[in-house]
């Protein structure tokens, strides 16, 4: 994993640096990296490779840019924060995973639907609609913790569904259910679009902007933050979904 931190002078991007880094673990307190040489990539970009990364960990880092810079630009800061939440939100849904284990418990159950009194289109609605949900969390690797949003619905859904009796279901019933799943498949479409598309900040807005595949449309937008709570890009200390 690579951390970054850009450099500059009076606004100008500082460069032929020799910066060092060094890493703490937010748990730990520990220092892990300890006043390690960064490179320089360009325009006042200098990164170093953190192959000690543990994506169960969350680090804080600080950035000396050296003597040769005034104190106020010379030292700058950052963590692995959001990275280190998508990594380990990853491990959430693999098959055999938390997640993927209540989306087959509640495969077993519609399976016993019986075709009355509900119609046999019914039935095959909501089978296409649990084999499309089965088929996206093979294939989704999304930001979800247990206790989040997602995860409280299908709780709430798995909760209905160990109420279904073998024989016989009524229309309502299985009308219930299919409610639930266009509501599962409506989150898990959003996930999908900013997880599969890119990302921009905007210089003149201090925003960070999310976009679907296509690159184009905008799906979410978050305010940055610095630790005096002034709009910025830089020195980052937290950020707001608007």
């Amino acid at each position: 994993m690579y951390l970054t931190a850009r450099f500059k002078t009076f606004g100008v991007p500082a460069t032929g640096l020799s910066p060092t880094i060094t890493i703490y673990n937010v748990t730990t307190g520990a220092a892990v990296i300890s006043a390690q040489p960064m490179t320089e990539i360009a325009g006042g970009f200098y990164k170093y490779d953190f192959s000690a990364y543990d994506s169960t960990a969350e680090y804080i880092f600080a950035c000396d840019g050296g003597a040769t810079l005034e104190d106020q630009e010379r030292y700058l800061e950052g963590s692995t924060g959001i990275a280190g939440d998508i990594t380990r939100i990853l491990t959430d849904i693999i098959d055999g995973g938390r997640i993927d284990l209540l989306v087959d418990a509640i495969k077993a159950k519609t399976d016993l639907v019986p075709e009355n009194p509900a119609t046999s289109a019914e039935i095959l609605e909501v089978s296409n609609n649990v084999t499309s949900i089965l088929a996206d969390s093979d294939e989704l690797q999304i930001a979800l913790t247990d206790g989040g949003r997602l995860d409280l619905l299908l709780d709430a859904i798995k909760e209905k569904t160990d109420l279904v009796p073998g024989s016989p279901a009524t229309s309502a019933e299985v009308a219930a259910v299919e409610a639930k799943t266009d509501l599962i498949q409506t989150d898990v479409t959003f996930l999908k679009d900013i997880e599969g598309g890119g990302w921009a900040l905007d210089s003149e807005t201090k925003q960070m902007i999310f976009y679907k595949s296509d690159n184009i449309t905008e799906i979410a937008r978050f305010d940055f933050f610095n630790q005096n709570d002034i709009a910025s890009l830089i020195n980052v200390f937290r950020r707001a979904r608007i």
